[in-house]
Formats: structure tokens, sequence, C-alpha cells
């Protein structure tokens, strides 16, 4: 019989500097739980980014800087953000760093399920 190869149970998104060099890996943990999680901070990102404004002390930086702390921990582990944030002090960096991971593991999980059935019912 021919052995089962175990799907890795996590995703690795490197960050690199200008000169290609690893300066952070951050792992996703491919759950269902935390795909589910993942899909759900889409629809988090959409219905906040309107509700995010100056409040009277000014503090838009601080709201969105624990929104997005809040959305990107709880999927990538405890302390994510932080280590992203260490990167680039910015929470525009930050955001759009949280942006560009989801969408690239978004496609990676899509391509794993069309692999998936390609595999099972074209091969």
């Amino acid at each position: 019989m021919k052995p089962i190869q175990i799907e890795k149970a996590t995703l690795d998104i490197p960050f690199v500097d200008a000169n290609g060099k690893t300066q952070l890996v951050i792992e996703f943990d491919r759950t269902d739980e935390n795909i589910k999680r993942l899909y759900a901070s889409f629809e988090d990102l959409e219905k906040t980014k309107n509700e995010l404004s100056v409040t009277e002390d000014g503090n838009v930086i601080d709201d969105a800087k624990d929104f997005i702390k809040d959305i990107m921990d709880p999927i990538f582990g405890e302390g994510t953000f932080d280590k992203v944030y260490a990167l680039c002090p910015s929470v525009v960096a930050a955001v759009v760093h949280f942006y560009k991971m989801s969408m690239a593991l978004k496609e990676e999980l899509e391509m794993d399920d069309f692999k998936n059935f390609e595999d099972k019912y074209l091969s």
C-alpha cells in the first residue's frame, strides 16, 4: 500500500528585508477554526474600517493598533502583532502587513483546495 503523506500543519510566512534576508517567520496554524478566524477577519476589517475615526482626544492610532492586534494575534499566535510592529513601528504598516499575510494565505489555501480536488478527481 502506498503511504499517505501527512500534510504540514502550518504555513510559514517569511518577512524579508530589502536584501532578501529573513527577519521574521510567522506560522499560520491550518486548523479549521483558525481558517474560519482568518476569513472572519476580512469581514471584521471591512466593518470596522469606517468606524475607526479620530476620537475626541485624537487617538485613532491607538484605536487602530488595538483593533489590528486583536485580529492578528488570535490568527497568528499571541505576540505576533508586537513582532510585526517591531519590524516597522507603524500601525499603517502593520495593517498592510496583515492584509498581505491574509491575502497570501487565502491564495495558498485556495490553491491547496484546488490541488486536492485535482489530485482526487482529475488525476
